[in-house]
């Protein structure tokens, strides 16, 4: 195998997609797949032993309480170097600006074509940014015209697991359903629930469910 081939790491909770995407990148002739990883402890252990110089993954792991924009933070806190690049099925504006203020170096959507993101791959691993057009120019206007940018929004404060819930109870879930959902018991998701309303000062279940919704509705005007 050639010395100059790039190594790419896959994490992705569904077999099929790291499947599909390690024949996308085995089509070209200076990639390569060095490991592929579905939860979060085995995508830390192989980036250890594999040193990539790309890890793509997805938002959505195997594991039931972690995300990938927590392994994101945990890359680097142990890995400064590696490219990161996310690809997801969530549209950029509930993700992108996680994902990005976590460490990552781009942002694809997974209905992307395959041309579209081998090319994004290679301009990660070139040192670029990679956003779409949309998504770059909000985080540009924002970041001009915010003198607070850069500090954490609030919902910022929210763990990963309660960003999750937040955004499926504005999309007008039950706890049940949620629960269904995230692979998680009720009682957790009303656990979850209890920790978003107290870190965002909302006084009850009513008072979640208008934020929740406002805040997707903002999020997805921007």
């Amino acid at each position: 195998m050639s010395k100059n081939k790039k190594k790419i790491l896959i994490v992705d909770g569904h077999p099929l997609l790291r499947h599909g995407l390690g024949q996308l990148i085995g089509r070209e002739s200076d990639l390569y797949v060095c490991g592929e990883a579905s939860n979060h402890d085995d995508a830390l252990a192989l980036m250890a032993k594999k040193t990539p110089d790309l890890i793509v993954l997805d938002v959505t792991l195997a594991d039931k309480h972690l995300t990938g924009v927590d392994l994101i933070r945990h890359i680097r806190q142990q890995n400064t170097e590696v490219r990161v690049l996310v690809l997801s099925m969530y549209e950029e504006k509930l993700y992108a600006e996680r994902a990005m203020r976590a460490g990552a170096n781009g942002y694809i959507m997974k209905q992307e074509s395959p041309e579209k993101v081998i090319a994004g791959i290679r301009k990660v691993l070139d040192g670029e940014i990679v956003l779409s057009p949309q998504m770059a120019q909000t985080l540009l206007r924002r970041c001009l015209a915010d003198e607070n940018y850069g500090r954490e929004p609030d919902v910022n404060r929210l763990s990963s697991r309660e960003y999750e819930v937040l955004r499926l109870v504005g999309e007008g879930f039950s706890p049940q359903q949620i629960g269904e959902k995230m692979s998680i018991n009720t009682k957790t998701v009303e656990t979850h629930r209890f920790n978003i309303r107290r870190k965002m000062h909302l006084a009850n279940a009513a008072e979640l469910a208008r934020f929740a919704a406002d805040y997707l509705r903002s999020q997805s005007e921007k």
